[in-house]
């Protein structure tokens, strides 16, 4: 036979030991700020909220107004620059419009032919206008043939009053064409009546005046290199 289980045995339950009045759901009170506390930290907040403002929205707009300051800057510097051109091609072109005026008298002065017939024509017009009367004009051969110019003789004949010779000679000077008295001969001859006043007879003198003028042409060498040594002035 089987041998019979021994006896269960009961084992008493261990005993709670009971909890301290007291002590069950303690915490620590929360802290209450004090009134000048909240004020030095409200102050703290609104520091920080200026702070974080200028440096995410207010710091970008003045580095715009700075780059904006530079690109200013750059164009008023072109715009000096451009007008600095300007006066410069204004200068530039008024020098040359002058040069040319100038150059177009010289060459009309002092040609590179001896362009005889519009020198006869403005003689001619010249004498008319101041009331003598051309009687002859003859040009003659050059007389002075040099590197960078030659010199010409043109014969002159006429007849009048000495108040139209002096205007004639003063007409003679305005002439397009340089033109240099080189001599002259003057025959008088008084007017008829002894009643005559001296302002009448220096006025009414009748003359009778050879002369010879001198013009010249500049030679296409001297022309080209621009280092012509200039005529006598007319």
């Amino acid at each position: 036979m089987w041998p019979s289980p021994p006896p269960r045995t009961r084992v008493p339950r261990a005993r709670c030991l009971p909890r301290l009045p007291g002590r069950e759901g303690r915490r620590r009170p929360p802290v209450k700020l004090t009134l000048r506390n909240q004020i030095i930290l409200a102050i703290i907040g609104v520091i920080a909220l200026c702070a974080a403002m200028l440096f995410f929205l207010i710091w970008p707009q003045f580095q715009k107004v700075g780059e904006l300051s530079d690109e200013i800057k750059a164009q008023d510097e072109q715009i000096a620059a451009a007008r600095d051109l300007l006066n410069r091609r204004i200068e530039a072109r008024d020098n040359a419009a002058r040069t040319s005026a100038e150059y177009i008298l010289q060459t009309n002065r002092v040609p590179d032919s001896p362009e005889l017939p519009s020198l006869i024509i403005e003689i001619q017009d010249a004498a008319d206008s101041s009331g003598l009367m051309l009687e002859r004009i003859a040009p003659e051969p050059a007389t002075e043939d040099l590197e960078t110019y030659t010199a010409y003789q043109v014969k002159l004949e006429l007849v009048g009053r000495w108040a139209d010779y002096i205007d004639f000679m003063r007409r003679l000077e305005k002439m397009t064409r340089g033109v240099r008295v080189v001599e002259t001969t003057i025959d008088y001859s008084e007017p008829s009546g002894s009643a005559a006043s001296t302002q009448t007879v220096e006025t009414e003198t009748e003359v009778a005046v050879t002369m010879f003028i001198e013009v010249y042409t500049i030679n296409a060498d001297a022309s080209s290199t621009g280092t012509a040594t200039p005529p006598p002035t007319p």
